[in-house]
């Protein structure tokens, strides 16, 4: 009896057991998640207490411990496995992350935990210096609800295995430098409300499928690679809060869905490649308080409906938009922050600016504005920053805008502002930057001014201003003042030296005069100083060296004399030091080798003598060097070739001499060298750096054959090896990859040959100078593959503009010519052995302005497509054997100033036109009689009627000149005239010949053309473009 009841107890004990663990099961099936906030406290886990036990809910659930033991292991496994997948951990945050930890998990740095359970539901791990991979294990962690790793140093991609984190809610993974696109299976984890993905390195497209991701409250993806449209999709994720896409390479418009999401707050879609418009519908965010869009190309007008936002903040900075500013704007009155900046608005500024109250920021810059600054700017009380620079605004400057008393910066630079500087900005107490620079301000500084006591950053830069400086300003706590390009006159006042919190002083480009006194030293906190582009005398003080911290040294273009102080070496910080244009003297100092940092240092245009010290190789941060029209002795130092950071190295116009080192190989960034004007000498066969852009090597004694290595060169565009001495024939194929060629001036040396056909290809070439040789053979005949002879006027060249003086001969003067080789293109290859015709080609170098082709063998007729070339102001085809007529064409050349032709076998009648009345009878001398002129400009060349030039023998023998009447002969022409007679006429011509062969001699020996044995004829013409003579021709 016992037995059975205790076998009966048993069994309900056992059924019992058995239902309580089916209810259980049941209720961790039926019970969801509910938790929506980010908090772990909040998502049902906790940490430990302080004993050990953990805090319980009064709602906690049921659960199998065997089935929960295996997940907690699961758990385990999956932590230490991230941990192992982590290479770096600077901080030590991971130390508790240990199998023999394993059983206190909850416990270990940045894990949080589920309540009463082991079960991990949140890793947060943010700004711990952590590096490596994050490993795909953390899918095991199935109640994981939070994973921020962000501001790290993480690498890899995100695992696609994410997807299968069901119960994802914060993915954070922010600011580390993850790779590869965005896991499209992310879009399964249906209960993400936040992704923070901004600050990696993410590409690919954003997935239509996130559009599914209801529960989406913030997606932020900004800064990364990430391409293509921004799906429309993503107008179904009616709870998202905020959108941030900005600083990516998105592209097409903004989808008119976005306009669905009416809790939207912050829509940031800067600094991508929108286009297109902004559509209507962004009008129904009606929750919308951020609108951001700078930075793309997007254009057209602005939706009214944008007016019935309740914006605080919006930008349109940098896009294309056009047009008067939109009136809608002026409605929106709870904005703090509006930026219309770098954009294309254009109009006035109208009066409801000042219906804006609450705005504390303001950016108009950049545009075209114009008219005058409205008086209702002043109601804008809370104004702290004001933009207006960039535009053509005109007027003054209100005086009202001395009651925006909480401005910090007020920004008008870049304007027409006229008239004085208010007064009344003196009430601004809180004013901290003062930019005013490039308008046409006059007058006189406030003294008020001074009353500006936060006053940070002033500049008055190119404005008109000369009145004395106000003592006022001395009192102020400026860390920079600019009044570059004014007329301030007098000697430098004292208020500058009670300045000594400056950093930054810049008053180069005006008139004072005087000395730099001693008080310079005292302003100790300098970084930058320019005293450039005045009229300062006297010699440089020794307080220079009391500026430590300077790093900017602008002292060029006064009438400073004496010796560069050896106390110049004190300044160790120093990187630029400009001393051009002066008359300083004496040595460069050797302490010039203290300047570890320089990086520019420039002293051209004075008396510097003496030889480059040995020293300067010292200069281990020097990056462009220019000595040039000094009165420098010696050779290069080869220490020079220790700074192999060098780009610029200009050592022309001295008295230097030697060989070019070969360690010029050294300077890896060369990209000029300037060599000319001094007495090098030796070959130039060096391998010349593959960076080289410039190699002006001209007027030395440079010899041998060109250098070959510049083959290798392809980024040169410029190349002036002229008057040296120089033999031999171009180099096979030497320039001829040099698509970037712009100048090329081998004038005056002994070169031969024939002219290469790969100069034709020389698509950017714009100055080609072969002038003074014994190149041989025809011209090639395909010049129109010079492209650079064939821009127009209006058209930009790429790059910027080279500037580059290169000696030429113009009409027997020499001239050193000044490139700006938008004006300047020049095709010279007079005094040559060339032959052949003048190719019809040449028609096509449609911009050229000097043509010279004299002083050849050249034979043929002149081309008629001559014509074509409009802007050709020079034209010299004198000492040549050409023939037939001068063409009519050419009468359309109303730029032509200058035009020889003398000295060839030319027959028929001169053009007429306005440019060809100006040339008188040297431009033809010594033709035929048989080319004459109609007018009365020429009476020994008036036109007979029936002249006919007979054609020179084959044999060489001189041409005969032959006045034949048609019907009539020679001898019957005699007969006709009379024996006594024509004997009389004969003694007048023979007088007359042999007068004109006195003057051709007597003329030929003061014309000519220095070190050829080519001649030239001035005529007194002085080019439109700028020649600069540099020296005259020399006479025999």
């Amino acid at each position: 009896m016992g037995a059975k009841h205790t076998n009966r107890c048993v069994l309900i004990e056992m059924l019992s057991l058995g239902l309580a663990v089916a209810f259980t099961l049941i209720i961790a099936i039926a019970v969801p998640i509910e938790e929506t906030s980010h908090s772990p406290h909040t998502l049902g886990f906790h940490r430990p207490t302080m004993n050990g036990t953990f805090s319980f809910e009064k709602h906690h659930t049921l659960f199998d411990q065997g089935d929960e033991d295996v997940s907690e292991k699961r758990d385990v496994e999956a932590l230490l496995s991230f941990r192992s997948s982590i290479t770096a951990d600077p901080m030590d945050s991971l130390s508790s992350w240990t199998s023999i930890n394993s059983g206190k998990i909850c416990s270990w740095n940045g894990v949080w935990c589920r309540k009463n359970t082991h079960r991990v539901v949140a890793i947060i791990l943010p700004l711990l210096e952590l590096e490596g991979t994050i490993s795909p294990s953390i899918v095991a962690l199935s109640l994981l609800r939070t994973l921020n790793l962000s501001a790290n140093y993480f690498t890899g991609r995100i695992p696609p295995q994410f997807g299968q984190l069901k119960a994802l809610r914060v993915l954070d993974l922010n600011t580390n430098q993850l790779i590869g696109s965005i896991p499209p299976s992310l879009a399964n984890c249906t209960h993400l409300q936040s992704i923070r993905l901004s600050q990696n390195y993410l590409t690919g497209s954003i997935s239509q499928e996130f559009g599914g991701l209801g529960n989406l409250h913030h997606l932020r993806l900004s800064y990364n690679g990430l391409v293509g449209r921004i799906p429309d999709s993503l107008g179904n994720c009616t709870s998202l809060l905020d959108l941030e896409l900005g600083h990516n390479n998105l592209t097409a418009g903004i989808p008119s869905e976005l306009g669905r999401l009416k809790r939207l707050v912050s829509l940031d879609l800067q600094s991508n490649r929108l286009e297109s418009q902004i559509p209507a519908e962004i009008g129904n965010c009606s929750a919308l308080e951020l609108l951001d869009v700078e930075k793309n190309n997007i254009r057209g007008p602005l939706p009214l409906s944008i007016g019935m936002l309740p914006l605080s903040h919006f930008s349109l900075l940098g896009n294309q938009f056009e047009g008067t500013l939109p009136e809608a704007v002026f409605n929106i009155t709870k904005l703090t922050s509006l930026n219309f900046g770098m954009n294309e608005f254009s109009g006035t500024i109208p009066q409801a600016i000042g219906k804006l109250t609450e705005l504390t920021s303001l950016n108009l810059g950049t545009n075209r504005l114009t008219g005058l600054l409205p008086e209702s700017i002043t109601n804008l009380s809370k104004l702290e920053v004001l933009f207006l620079d960039t535009n053509n605004l005109t007027g003054e400057i209100p005086k009202g805008a001395g009651e925006l008393q909480c401005l910090q910066k007020l920004i008008l630079l870049s304007n027409n502002l006229t008239g004085g500087i208010p007064a009344e900005l003196g009430r601004l107490k809180k004013l901290q930057y003062l930019w005013l620079q490039y308008n046409r301000l006059k007058s006189q500084i406030p003294a008020e001014i001074g009353n500006c006591s936060n006053l940070k950053s002033f500049d008055l830069g190119h404005n008109n201003i000369r009145a004395p400086l106000p003592l006022s300003i001395g009192i102020l706590p400026l860390s920079k003042f600019s009044l570059l390009g004014n007329q301030f006159e007098g000697t430098l006042p004292e208020a500058f030296f009670n300045m000594t919190q400056l950093t930054h002083l810049n008053i180069g480009g005006n008139k004072y005069n005087g000395t730099i006194p001693q008080a310079i030293g005292k302003l100790k906190e300098l970084t930058f100083l320019n005293l450039g582009t005045n009229r300062l005398t006297g010699l440089l003080p020794e307080g220079i060296s009391n500026l430590s911290k300077l790093e900017y040294l602008f002292l060029d273009t006064n009438n400073l004399t004496g010796e560069i102080p050896k106390g110049i070496g004190k300044l160790q910080s120093l990187k630029t030091l400009f001393l051009f244009s002066n008359n300083l003297s004496g040595p460069i100092p050797r302490s010039i080798a203290q300047l570890r940092n320089l990086s520019r240092f420039a002293i051209y245009k004075n008396k510097i003598s003496g030889s480059i010290p040995d020293s300067i190789g010292s200069l281990v941060s020097l990056q462009a060097l220019d000595v040039s029209d000094n009165q420098l002795t010696g050779q290069i130092p080869e220490s020079i070739f220790n700074c192999k950071y060098m780009t610029d190295l200009v050592l022309a116009d001295n008295f230097l001499t030697g060989r070019i080192p070969t360690t010029l190989i050294n300077f890896t960034a060369l990209k000029t060298l300037k060599l000319s004007s001094n007495s090098f000498y030796g070959d130039l066969h060096l391998n010349f750096p593959l960076s080289t852009e410039v190699i002006s090597a001209h007027s030395n004694n440079f010899s041998g054959t060109l250098p070959a290595s510049l083959v290798n060169c392809t980024k040169l565009k410029l190349v002036d090896l002229s008057r040296n001495q120089f033999t031999g024939k171009f180099p096979s194929g030497l320039l001829a990859n040099c698509q970037e060629l712009r100048v090329l001036s081998l004038g005056s040396n002994n070169l031969e040959g024939r002219v290469p056909l790969w100069i034709t290809n020389l698509t950017s070439l714009q100055v080609l100078d072969l002038s003074n040789n014994q190149f041989s053979g025809r011209i090639p005949s395909l010049l129109h593959g010079l492209k650079g002879f064939q821009i127009s006027k209006s058209s930009q060249l790429t790059g910027n503009t080279l500037y580059e003086e290169v000696p030429l001969i113009v009409k027997g003067i020499e001239y050193t010519i000044s490139y700006v080789l938008a004006a300047n293109i020049i095709l010279d290859l007079s005094c040559n052995n060339l032959s052949g015709e003048i190719p019809q080609s040449i028609g096509n170098l449609s911009s050229l302005r000097l043509l010279n082709l004299s002083g050849n063998h050249l034979e043929g007729v002149i081309p008629a497509s001559l014509g074509q070339i409009l802007s050709l102001e020079q034209l010299d085809f004198s000492r040549n054997s050409l023939r037939g007529e001068i063409p009519e064409e050419l009468s359309n050349l109303s730029f032509l100033a200058y035009f020889n032709v003398s000295f060839n076998i030319l027959c028929g009648r001169i053009p007429g036109g306005t440019q060809f009345s100006g040339f008188d009878e040297r431009s033809y001398w010594e033709n035929p009689p048989c080319l004459c002129d109609n007018t009365n400009r020429f009476p020994f060349r008036k036109c007979i009627k029936n002249v006919t030039l007979v054609s020179p023998s084959q044999n060489g023998e001189k041409s005969v000149w032959s006045r034949v009447d048609e019907h009539v002969s020679l001898i019957g022409l005699g007969l006709g005239l009379g024996i006594g007679f024509g004997g009389t006429m004969s003694l007048i011509v023979w007088w007359r010949e042999l007068g004109r062969c006195m003057r051709f001699l007597k003329r030929r020996g003061f014309y000519r053309v220095p070190d050829s044995q080519c001649f030239s004829w001035s005529l007194n013409y002085r080019p439109r473009f700028s020649f600069h003579p540099s020296a005259p021709a020399s006479t025999s």
